[in-house]
């Protein structure tokens, strides 16, 4: 049960079926391209979107009833994970998290939080990208840690196994995001700092390479400040590869996160990342050592932090090899994949019992 318009479940949907499981793919979100003859779409009954999961409670039962799962995997605890845990009868259940999910939904209302335990508590098995999530998991829902599982949603071959570039550096630097267009990930802090670069005449080109709420604001933002480059929108996945390839360095100012699959992607193809000094992030990513992270909140930091990759092109250099290293051994999404299905295959019949709750951890900008 997951959004069928997303990449993530066609990644999922994909591994499931490589192993030869039999799924069924259950979403109230229209599927993309590659899932529209594999997908049950659930048509929404509400254009209020907290209501959507509850109006589908009753063709989701009948789904399990006609398919009779062993196994539902609920992405998203806070809609997908409810309503799987409203709707199982005795089949055992994993909850993938997404970001969301423990950094944003908790803070919501005390009902959010209510519905979070509810869902943890009926859960088998939850799968985390981030050891943070593990920490927050255990730590502030008391979560017994023989149900928490890591797994970052890591690459495939296509990327690992990618040649890297030859490294010329700049000038001109050429400077990358592919991080959606929104506000949660800060693009006006982007611009902010690259306008302190143009002002003290140094050269580079910035693409934002994806789309979002705000794609046009930002594209006319960038055209009044005359900052080099541009805004493509969403790209086919190999142009987006081949961009990331061919630049020097990858910025990523979100204010809140958990282990993202851009960072992984930027690193694999050697773009030096310049990112959030997120907990998530520091997991990936040592400042000075194979990136650099700064406060997304400060544009003026930002701006140092590039100034200091433009000024040490060989750190660029080491960290390439550094980086690409870390993700082969780290990131292999076949690899950790048949770890959660042996990790799936010997659940208890019972889902343990969550723990008193012990402290609350502050973990991103957005508290």
């Amino acid at each position: 049960m997951a959004d069928a318009s997303s990449f993530h479940t066609l990644k999922w949907f994909r591994a499931y079926r490589a192993r030869g499981a039999d799924v069924l793919l259950v979403s109230l979100e229209p599927p993309r391209a590659e899932l529209s003859g594999e997908t049950r779409f659930l048509r929404p009954r509400t254009r209020l979107r907290p209501l959507n999961y509850l109006s589908a409670l009753s063709r989701v039962k009948a789904l399990v009833s006609e398919f009779g799962p062993e196994l539902i995997n609920a992405h998203m605890a806070t809609g997908y994970g409810l309503l799987a845990a409203l709707a199982s009868r005795n089949e055992k259940i994993v909850v993938s998290l997404w970001g969301p999910d423990i950094l944003q939904s908790p803070w919501k209302s005390p009902l959010h939080r209510k519905a979070l335990h509810f869902v943890f508590a009926r859960a088998h098995l939850i799968q985390t990208d981030a050891r943070l999530a593990d920490r927050i998991l255990i730590e502030d829902f008391g979560v017994p840690e023989e149900k928490v599982f890591f797994m970052p949603y890591g690459l495939g071959p296509d990327l690992l196994e990618r040649p890297l570039g030859e490294f010329i550096s700049g000038p001109p630097w050429r400077l990358i995001t592919h991080r959606k267009l929104e506000p949660i990930y800060a693009p006006r802090a982007v611009l902010e700092a690259l306008s302190q670069l143009k002002a003290r005449n140094v050269r580079f080109t910035m693409t934002f390479a994806s789309g979002g709420s705000l794609e046009r604001s930002i594209r006319e933002e960038m055209a009044s400040r005359g900052i080099p480059g541009e805004v493509t929108g969403w790209l086919p996945e190999q142009e987006l590869y081949n961009r990331l390839a061919d630049s020097h360095i990858f910025i990523s100012a979100s204010l809140s996160d958990t282990t993202p699959v851009s960072l992984l992607e930027a690193m694999a193809l050697g773009a030096f990342p310049v990112v959030s000094d997120l907990p998530a992030n520091a997991e990936w990513v040592s400042d000075g050592l194979n990136g650099l992270l700064f406060n997304p909140t400060c544009p003026q930091e930002l701006a140092r932090k590039l100034e200091e990759c433009f000024g040490r092109p060989e750190l660029i250099r080491r960290a390439r090899e550094l980086n690409r290293a870390q993700v082969r051994q780290r990131a292999c999404w076949d690899r950790d994949f048949d770890r959660f299905m042996e990790k799936v295959a010997c659940l208890p019949p019972v889902p343990l019992r969550l723990s008193k709750r012990h402290r609350v951890l502050p973990w991103s900008y957005l508290r």
